[in-house]
């Protein structure tokens, strides 16, 4: 599908006549006229030089104002220097007086006999009690008849006379005479059925082939089709036609330029 690289060629001569070169006429401009300019004159009055910020804001005599940096100077004075601290002011030697010795009072027991009784003794005196008369009947009333020392428990769980269970004997084991079945309930019931393999998803890898012929046709050679171009004039003027063009300059380049009559060059 890829177009092939060589040049297009023509053999038409070019059409250079373009809607700009057809419709865009050169007209002769009229001359330009300078305008005059005044001449200019400095302004005779002198500059007045007072701003807003100077005229409200004047300078006012105001004294200069007293440093607030301490005195760097030394401190000095005539007078001697005290050794009095506050412990030597506050804190003086007071004499010191011994006080006079003070004889212990002699020892005098007390007059009259020792009181013993405690509150317990004082409060709580003993007093005379009777004793207490016992509450049992004096005369033990008989029942007559044998007495009957049977319970519930007694008349409904009785013991009764069981033997004791003997131990059995267990059989002997005998092993089974058929072979053993190894065949579980999972290979009994699911048996394996043999299933063909799954076809493949996968699309095939070999390549598409088709019978019909290829579709070279695009868009481009659908919509786009040749049209018509038409003869440059200036290869008719170099064949010796008359084509309503004149000869007009020769640039450096080599470009012959042509104009008609009362329209712009072309080349």
């Amino acid at each position: 599908m890829k177009p092939p690289d060589a040049a297009m060629h023509s053999c038409d001569p070019l059409a250079e006549r373009t809607d700009y070169r057809d419709n865009y006429i050169k007209h002769p401009l009229p001359p330009k006229t300078l305008k005059e300019v005044p001449e200019w004159c400095p302004n005779p009055n002198p500059l007045d030089d007072l701003s807003n910020y100077r005229k409200d804001y004047t300078p006012k005599n105001q004294g200069k104002q007293p440093s607030c940096k301490p005195d760097t100077r030394p401190f000095q004075s005539a007078d001697p220097l005290s050794d009095d601290t506050t412990q030597r002011t506050d804190y003086k030697k007071w004499p010191d007086v011994r006080p006079p010795p003070r004889e212990p009072e002699p020892y005098h027991p007390p007059e009259g006999d020792m009181a013993t009784d405690t509150t317990h003794r004082t409060d709580f005196d003993r007093k005379p009690l009777q004793k207490i008369e016992s509450c049992k009947p004096k005369d033990r009333k008989k029942v007559p008849g044998k007495f009957d020392g049977n319970t519930s428990y007694r008349e409904d769980y009785r013991r009764w006379q069981t033997e004791p269970v003997r131990a059995t004997m267990k059989d002997v084991y005998q092993p089974l005479c058929e072979p053993f079945e190894g065949i579980p309930t999972y290979r009994k019931d699911y048996i394996d059925h043999k299933a063909p393999p799954r076809p493949s998803m996968k699309p095939p890898e070999r390549a598409m082939v088709s019978c019909a012929p290829l579709d070279d046709n695009t868009e481009y050679r659908n919509e786009y089709t040749k049209k018509y171009v038409a003869p440059c004039p200036a290869g008719v003027l170099e064949a010796g036609g008359n084509v309503g063009y004149q000869f007009k300059e020769q640039d450096a380049v080599g470009h012959k330029w042509y104009e008609p009559t009362g329209m712009t060059a072309v080349e």
